[in-house]
Order: C-alpha cells, then structure tokens, then sequence
C-alpha cells in the first residue's frame, strides 16, 4: 500500500480523476515467455467494436492490429459532449508491450517498458511500476487489447493461466487471470469463449470467432461490452430472423426465476441530475423491507470497478475511510 501525506494524496487523486474521465470517454494480458505478441503475427486485422453501457451504444473503435502495433481511436458520446483519444501500443514478440501512448484533448500519457519496469508519464508526473513478462497496458473502452490477451494466452497448455497488466488510469499493476470456457451458448454462428479476471474481482468474457477474432467483450460488472460491428450486423439479422415466425410456433415465455433462495430482484432508477440517470438492481430477502429484520448488503457500483467509499482504486491510492 502506498502511504503519503495527505497533499500529495489529494494531487494524486485528482490527477487519476482527471485521467479515468478521459480514458472512459475514450485489455488483459499475458502468456507464457517466448509466445507471439498476438494472433496477428502473419497478417493485419482492421475493425471496429460497437461500444455499449446496456442496451445503449455510447461509442466506437477504431483498430488496427499487426505483429508489432495496436492502434485505436476510442469515441466516446455522454452527457451532449463527445471525447476523442489515439491509443498506439507497440508490441514485441518476447516481452508483449513495449511502449504505449495515449492522445486526448489536453492529455498525453506515454508508457516505456524497461527490463520489468513500467515509466509512466503524464502532464509532466512521473512514476515506475513493475511488470512481469509478457505484458499489455488494460484501459476502459480500449477493447482490440483483448486480441493480444488472446495471441499470447498458451492453447496448447490451456486452463488457467496468470499474468500482469498494467493500469494507466491508475498507474498500477493488477494481476490477471485468463482461461477458455468452450463453445459459447446462444449465438448465431460458432463462437469460442474465453474469461479473464482482472485482480481477482472483474470479470471479462470474451468471444472468438473460428479464425481468433475477437468478436464480442463483456465486462457485467460495468454494465459495459462492445461488438464487432460485422457481428452485430449477423446477430441483428439473427433477431429479424426469428421474429418472423408462425402463429403458434414461439416457445412459451418462461417464468423468472429468484435472485437466490429466499431473495427476488428489485430494479431502482435514480435522478442524479445533469440528466444523469443512475439504475440498479437490489436483491432483496422474500419477507420484504417492513419485516423490521436487518441483513447485511454488498453494494456494487457498475462503470466504476472496486473502489473505496472516498474514490480510491487499490493498490494505488488508499486512505482511511
């Protein structure tokens, strides 16, 4: 745990704050030592991802994929306001990334990586990070990373497999875990999913296409998950598909089930303001709230990853709360 005085914390916390607002306007990795720096070690892959927070799209990705470059260009619309970066991360078959950048309005980060050490630089602030090898930069709606999570996870080793990844909006590593699940349930054509968590508490699925593309990225506990844009345009066509169908042919509509044993699911909706509107879910014991009985809660915020009541993302910036 990093301990500082309480100015150099609140220089700290804004500095994150100013970059993670840029970054989410704007993922995981590693793999055994020698593997290639991605499935594109033989040829290019350029597309796009769809960007959504639930069912609304927010923004797009632009990418483009070599043996020894990933480019992005995130686009992000919320609130009335559009945010534009160029993520450029340079990659290198034994060691996975070996420098990254990152172009917003009013924002440069650059990342070198050196013999284990990560230098971030930004607005002029400096830090060292230790890294493990190979390693990849993870940054919210910068989905095309998961490519190179994917070309260098070992598929002749299989199951789980840990590596590091390296946090810009933060400036920390976290540890990352990545494993392939099998063939993917309900979807139009023949996918394969893998899962990576993210320091032991994120969860990511990530589905494949027959070749290795990445076609879909769900992170459920932010509510967020971005698409190809060919394949959206096939599971669009899927929907249509089965909506035409003969009187009397649908299957019955299955009854929902409870949240747990004992619990049911209550959606909230708040006002928050500035047009914002906040949802949730709350799972909540059968008896009801006017039972007089009080039980113990566990709070997730979507968007936000784990964090502290004051804002703080562990490992980097903790206080007393």
């Amino acid at each position: 745990m990093l301990e500082c005085n309480h100015a150099g914390a609140t220089r700290r916390r804004a500095l994150t704050a100013v970059l993670l607002a840029v970054l989410i306007m704007s993922s995981l990795v590693g793999a055994s030592a020698g593997a290639p720096a991605g499935v594109w070690a033989d040829r290019v892959d350029r597309g796009r991802f769809l960007i959504f927070i639930g069912d609304d799209q927010v923004g797009v990705e632009d990418f483009e994929l070599t043996a020894t470059r990933a480019r992005s260009t995130v686009e992000i619309a919320a609130g009335g306001a559009t945010s534009r970066a160029q993520i450029d991360m340079a990659l290198a078959p034994q060691t996975g990334a070996q420098s990254y950048r990152l172009e917003a309005p009013g924002v440069v980060l650059t990342v070198a990586f050196e013999a284990g050490i990560a230098k971030l630089d930004v607005q002029g602030t400096s830090r060292q990070v230790k890294m493990g090898v190979p390693h990849v930069v993870l940054e919210n709606n910068v989905f095309s990373h998961y490519q190179v999570l994917l070309g260098m996870y070992d598929a002749s080793r299989g199951g789980v497999q840990s590596f590091t990844a390296l946090v810009p909006g933060v400036m920390a590593s976290v540890p990352v875990t990545v494993e392939v699940l099998g063939p993917a349930r309900s979807t139009p054509i023949p996918l394969t999913e893998y899962k990576a968590v993210l320091a032991g508490a994120i969860g990511v699925s990530v589905l494949v296409d027959d070749a290795g593309r990445v076609m879909h990225v769900a992170v459920p506990g932010q509510n967020a998950r971005a698409v190809r844009e060919e394949y959206q345009r096939t599971v669009d066509d899927a929907k249509s598909s089965a909506s035409v169908v003969p009187v009397g042919s649908a299957e019955p509509a299955q009854p929902a089930t409870a949240a747990a044993p004992g619990c049911f699911d209550q959606a909230i909706v708040v006002d928050s303001g500035e047009n914002v509107r906040l949802a949730g879910t709350l799972t909540l014991p059968s008896a009801g709230l006017d039972q007089g009985a009080r039980y113990p809660a566990v709070l997730l915020i979507s968007g936000s990853g784990p964090q502290d009541r004051d804002g703080n993302t562990p490992p980097s910036y903790m206080t007393n709360i």
